[in-house]
């Protein structure tokens, strides 16, 4: 039996900007989680944290940063990776059609995932974006100066405890191999994208 929906996203002029603006506000959101996660993780493990401020802009995209003191460096650095990278997923799961379907009707689904698809499309950017950050050569460039990202420092910790340095890349893989496996599930039956899904 074939099911013919209406898709009220589809015949909207509109959708690309709601588009734009809920990635943006999504992804500013999930990269101002990661800092409140860092300053969190650092306070549980016996250390403090300072406020959040933005470090540069890109365009009109704030980086933001948070200073930390002491804690346990694996929570603070790492726990905060994989835990805005989990966020990240949930929000490109709770967001598809292939989760919207088990909740709701068919076509409901259907409409509902293709307005969401800004904040899937930044859950699938931060999600790749915390496995690339997690990696051991990643530099942000200010002015003249250097800020080593969170997979720099990780790289440097499990020097100082007696491991190698490369262990910071099984985390890499992981996560790369968990959000590309994630975008799939969520994408191959998209009505933004597969036509067979849309009827």
């Amino acid at each position: 039996m074939t099911t013919y929906c209406r898709l009220t996203f589809e015949d909207s002029a509109f959708k690309y900007i709601f588009w734009g603006v809920s990635f943006f506000a999504t992804s500013v959101t999930i990269r101002f989680i990661h800092e409140c996660l860092h300053g969190l993780y650092a306070v549980l493990t016996g250390g403090s944290a300072g406020a959040i401020h933005v470090f540069q802009w890109v365009f009109i995209y704030p980086i933001l940063m948070i200073d930390v003191y002491g804690g346990n460096p694996f929570w603070v650095i790492e726990g905060t990776l994989i835990t805005t990278w989990l966020i990240s997923l949930l929000i490109i799961y709770l967001t598809s059609f292939s989760f919207l379907e088990r909740v709701t009707d068919y076509c409901r689904a259907a409409d509902l995932s293709g307005w969401l698809m800004g904040i899937r499309l930044a859950g699938m950017f931060e999600a790749v974006g915390q496995a690339v950050y997690a990696m051991p050569n990643f530099v942000f460039f200010n002015d003249d100066s250097l800020l080593y990202g969170d997979g720099t420092y990780m790289y440097t910790v499990f020097e100082q405890i007696g491991y190698p340095g490369e262990f910071q890349y099984i985390f890499v893989v992981f996560m790369l191999l968990g959000a590309v496996a994630m975008i799939w599930y969520t994408l191959r039956c998209d009505p933004v994208f597969c036509s067979s899904c849309r009827i």
